[in-house]
């Protein structure tokens, strides 16, 4: 296999900002271009997989996090992204253009919302949570897509003699569809072209820490 070295450029800013003392607030940009990035592609002609360097792609996007205590017993927390990864310049071996296509499972939306309540101090906790995976491309020509998925997490933690905590959790509260990836291959037969490895249904976990020394 004869492969080109990769090279990249990269750049990125960030900033940490308290604007009050209970809140504090995280930004960052970044963008990278990679000359000869190595990817691998189906050929049409061998019926194989090949890998090969790509003329150019670029990843670029923001983030943020977000840290507030709304109250003493009142927590939030939140992070989301927004990223777009392309191919600038990439023609295959077998004149297939991608230039100016998504790269395929990169979705352009990420993010994560925490609820925490504490109401008995810091005694016992229960917290909701959000998950959010945006849509994305599942094929280098763009022309199949996945459109995401929400979930509803839920988390508690409830002491029962010193040192001993129950802990206890549900996944996918709402008991949402979603795949854990998703993909598309137009050589394979028709009806195995779209390809999902699906995520858990509605699950629930039981379970107990001990903490030595007692309480915390």
């Amino acid at each position: 296999m004869d492969l080109d070295p990769v090279k990249a450029k990269s750049f990125e800013l960030g900033l940490r900002l308290r604007p009050l003392a209970p809140v504090a607030l995280e930004l960052s940009a970044y963008r990278m271009d990679i000359e000869d990035d190595i990817l691998t592609f189906f050929n049409t002609t061998t019926f194989t997989r090949e890998t090969s360097n790509a003329g150019h792609t670029r990843h670029q996007g923001i983030e943020v996090g977000l840290n507030a205590g709304l109250t003493s017993r009142l927590q939030l927390e939140a992070a989301w992204s927004y990223a777009k990864h392309s191919y600038e310049d990439w023609v295959t071996s077998t004149s297939a253009d991608y230039s100016g296509n998504e790269i395929e499972s990169a979705p352009r939306h990420l993010g994560n919302v925490r609820l925490t309540v504490r109401p008995f101090g810091e005694v016992a906790r229960a917290t909701v949570e959000w998950q959010h995976l945006g849509g994305y491309y599942t094929d280098p020509a763009n022309a199949h897509r996945y459109e995401g998925y929400d979930l509803l997490n839920l988390y508690a933690t409830l002491p029962v003699v010193p040192g001993v905590e129950v802990i206890g959790r549900v996944n996918n509260l709402a008991d949402a569809r979603n795949a854990v990836t998703a993909s598309f291959n137009p050589f394979l037969p028709a009806g195995l072209q779209a390809r999902f490895r699906p995520g858990l249904p509605r699950t629930f976990f039981l379970g107990a820490q001990y903490r030595f020394g007692g309480t915390r």
